[in-house]
């Protein structure tokens, strides 16, 4: 561990602290989808109106024949996040998170798909699959991905929002997409240091980075059992037979040397990327309290970098 837990402190950052992990929350959620599928409570390709029994006659007709695949594969046509307005309501909606992911699926899905078929990164998306795992798994998506996924692997350092040792640092200035500037540390405890928490399928895990390494085990040869071969096979595939693209919570990349697997997370204010090479015997973690692009893009190159040089595992 380098640095300090929050700008302007002499906190060393620790091994034990927690890292806020972002979209990288989505490798954890496909692995679940996963092994629900091998349990028997979930099917591949799953179409969206068996998923969401319940929601099949709010849904606009034009979903007919997306399923949950697509919906990880960012093809399905959902838009990239909840609206501006529901973001805000978000924020200060207290009721149980699967109240409100029943809430957010019936409003997506109430829209026509958005150019279904092409790929279109959404956060969005992986809420409605968090609504159809509280359905099918016969828990809420938190309490299946502790019992199927976490509990499993002995990881007990993961939870959701910002974590309270380090301290999210957000660019100081914000133009659309792009932060410039160092800013200030956001205190944990107030709701805006993190997207809402209906989010959490989406993006909004914190971990050790030990605990995250016992995660990313799962996805290379011979690193765990929880799954199996085929399972983590179908994760990391491309749809139609693509050699690139996204697969199911990964891309699968050519850009970034050393790498065949990559996930990338940032909810604005940290930055972390997991990267796995191509005969998935190896994984580089990296993750920073600061989310400015350049930082988020750092991330990146510095676990390619680490990747190529040191042929091994790395937090």
């Amino acid at each position: 561990m380098v640095g300090v837990r929050r700008r302007g402190s002499r906190d060393p950052a620790l091994v034990s602290d927690r890292w806020h992990i972002g979209s990288c929350t989505k490798t954890s959620t496909a692995a679940l989808w996963g092994r629900l599928v091998e349990l028997g409570h979930a099917e591949w390709d799953m179409p969206l109106g068996q998923a969401l029994a319940d929601l099949d006659g709010d849904m606009h007709p034009d979903w007919t024949g997306q399923t949950v695949d697509s919906v990880f594969w960012c093809r399905a046509g959902f838009k990239a996040n909840l609206s501006p307005d529901q973001m805000k309501q978000a924020w200060d909606d207290s009721r149980p998170l699967a109240d409100q992911r029943t809430d957010a699926a019936r409003q997506a899905l109430g829209d026509p798909p958005d150019r279904p078929g092409e790929v279109s990164y959404s956060n969005l998306g992986l809420i409605v699959v968090g609504a159809a795992i509280d359905r099918l798994a016969g828990a809420t998506f938190e309490q299946a991905l502790d019992t199927h996924v976490l509990a499993p692997l002995g990881i007990e350092s993961a939870g959701f929002g910002p974590p309270g040792e380090i301290w999210g640092h957000p660019a100081r200035f914000r133009f659309g997409d792009f932060g410039l500037l160092a800013g200030p540390p956001a205190d944990p405890s107030d709701p805006f240091s993190d997207n809402p928490a209906v989010f959490s399928a989406a993006g909004t895990m914190h971990i050790t980075m030990a605990d995250w390494a016992k995660f990313v085990r799962v996805f290379m040869v011979g690193g765990s059992n929880l799954l199996r071969d085929s399972t983590v096979d179908h994760l990391l595939q491309t749809p139609h037979g693509g050699e690139y693209g996204m697969a199911m919570g990964w891309l699968r990349t050519r850009t970034l040397p050393g790498a065949a697997y990559v996930m990338q997370g940032s909810n604005t204010m940290w930055s972390t990327a997991a990267l796995i090479d191509s005969d998935r015997r190896h994984a580089v973690l990296v993750a920073c309290n600061d989310g400015r692009n350049r930082v988020l893009n750092g991330t990146a190159r510095l676990a390619a970098r680490l990747l190529t040089d040191s042929g091994g595992t790395r937090q």
